[in-house]
């Protein structure tokens, strides 16, 4: 939204509308907030490691494969891959493997479109997915209210057959940093007073 209207962002807009993708290859740390939303919008063939991977890249003339697909995700930033198979029984895995599937695959079936805001770039089945995996993404959104008075009074009736809200319970779930900030506080004042007793 800070490039709308430039000229930069009318020609990335021009070059992903061509179906185009770059091949990146990252060799440092994080990657800035433009780079990140061009590669979540599959704009760049990415590759990222060290320079004797490049290196060697470079010498065999070869390049990453882009293997994602309808039922298959890749999630570069934790060096994975997610696929979505059909089964005969319940997903026995964490909630958050599907929410990052999901949001990852939003993202790479909107594709270009979503950068280039071309019309059809909200498709109901993206939004479905969405509100079905409990995530935020370029077709929705999230309303988090204060109690549950408030979502009647607002008539905001949740999905039966979505995800819900993340709990602490739920599987795979871990601390938030605050929180972790606490238990190592006190796990602290545990062994101050231990020690204190023994001397």
């Amino acid at each position: 939204s800070e490039l709308e209207g430039t000229v930069f962002l009318n020609r990335l807009k021009a070059f992903a509308a061509k179906g185009s993708k770059v091949k990146f290859f990252h060799l440092g740390g994080e990657l800035s907030s433009y780079l990140r939303s061009v590669k979540e919008f599959r704009l760049l063939e990415y590759e990222q490691g060290d320079a004797a991977l490049l290196r060697e890249l470079l010498r065999k003339g070869e390049f990453v494969q882009d293997n994602e697909n309808d039922s298959e995700v890749i999630v570069h930033s934790a060096e994975i891959a997610i696929a979505k198979v059909p089964g005969n029984r319940a997903s026995t895995a964490p909630d958050h493997l599907m929410r990052l599937f999901s949001y990852n695959h939003i993202m790479q079936q909107m594709g270009a479109r979503g950068l280039v805001g071309e019309e059809g770039g909200e498709d109901s089945t993206l939004v479905e997915e969405a509100h079905k995996a409990y995530v935020v993404s370029p077709v929705s959104s999230l309303v988090v209210l204060e109690t549950q008075k408030d979502y009647d009074r607002f008539d905001i009736k949740d999905q039966d057959n979505s995800l819900k809200n993340a709990s602490f319970s739920a599987n795979g779930a871990v601390p938030e940093p605050h929180e972790w900030a606490l238990i190592i506080l006190l796990a602290i004042v545990v062994v101050f007073v231990y020690l204190k007793v023994k001397i």
